[in-house]
């Protein structure tokens, strides 16, 4: 899952994610734009074709994650290594018994059967109201060595039971490799207005979709359809992912107030990129982007700078036009 974070001082926005995270996402914003450029006049929001080719911009940006030209992070995936049982003591792996046993354990050299099935002259409910050296007598008359016996009550004590071991899955480690990439937050932000302007018509972009699934004469009609009604849902998810990541980000910057005035400002305003001037909206994130603010004297005061420069920065986005 891609995580999107935005430094307040540097307003610097950063995407970390798995490859395949940054992959299907960059697929997802060419569905979205209609493979914009690779199929004339094919443009799932009629009057937005301005918007679909600067979209594209956040592919780029993209682009350089996936290509390796950002950073290299080690992400702890969840996975504990207490589930994974080390080279040469494979024989602790959980197991399921078929049997009524229940769950079993298989201790070292110490045998199934002994471990948890004990033998018949042993009464479970006796062995259960035993003393520690009441059991290792018992053990020692029916014929097992001192060295088995203390193997067998180490592990009870230890209690280090395992899910897999390490030897089947000699790869397999606590932290997954993320790649990265960086973007002004202006630009960040930027796409993420015109990834909401286009939401709200998302309409548009099924009925796009279903009617390439109706033209049977395409080769590609299947993969159209199944498209359509599995591959695009799954796609606006991945978009509005991180879309809502941006936002959560402009949210930790502004504060709750400024954010939900500006937030309902620009739900107010929709329509405002329809065959919008683009350029003009460019060259306003390119000003905020390149407007650099020295952190090194008081930190504190620039990251409060900063959030006033981002609300005038969406001020600006929002009055264009009027």
């Amino acid at each position: 899952m891609l995580e999107i974070s935005t430094d307040a001082t540097t307003l610097q926005t950063t995407i970390k994610g798995e490859f395949w995270d940054f992959d299907r996402l960059y697929f997802a914003i060419s569905k979205y734009t209609g493979d914009f450029g690779v199929h004339p006049g094919h443009v799932p929001f009629p009057g937005y074709e301005d918007v679909c080719e600067t979209l594209l911009g956040l592919n780029y940006t993209l682009r350089q994650g996936i290509s390796g030209k950002g950073g290299l992070h080690e992400q702890f995936n969840g996975l504990t290594f207490s589930w994974l049982a080390p080279i040469g003591e494979e024989s602790r792996v959980y197991i399921k018994s078929e049997g009524d046993e229940g769950d079993a354990f298989n201790i070292g050299a110490f045998e199934d059967s002994i471990f948890f099935n004990l033998p018949e002259e042993i009464d479970m409910d006796d062995w259960g109201s035993m003393a520690r050296d009441e059991q290792e007598n018992l053990l020692i008359d029916i014929g097992f060595d001192y060295e088995e016996i203390k193997e067998y009550f180490d592990a009870l004590d230890n209690e280090k039971y395992y899910y897999f071991a390490k030897k089947d899955y000699p790869n397999i480690s606590e932290y997954n490799a993320w790649i990265s990439c960086e973007l002004p937050f202006f630009e960040a932000l930027y796409y993420a207005l015109l990834i909401e302007e286009l939401m709200a018509k998302k309409d548009s972009l099924f009925k796009y979709y279903r009617k390439l699934a109706d033209i049977t004469e395409n080769t590609m009609w299947s993969m159209d359809e199944t498209y359509y009604y599995c591959g695009l849902p799954i796609d606006l998810a991945r978009i509005t992912l991180y879309m809502e990541g941006v936002y959560r980000n402009l949210y930790e910057l502004i504060g709750a107030k400024e954010y939900a005035a500006l937030r309902e400002a620009a739900r107010n305003n929709s329509g405002r990129f329809v065959n919008g001037e683009m350029k003009g909206y460019s060259e306003i994130v390119e000003k905020y982007s390149n407007e650099i603010i020295n952190a090194e004297d008081d930190p504190e005061n620039v990251k409060t700078v900063n959030g006033l420069r981002v609300s005038e920065f969406l001020r600006a986005l929002l009055k264009i036009n009027e």
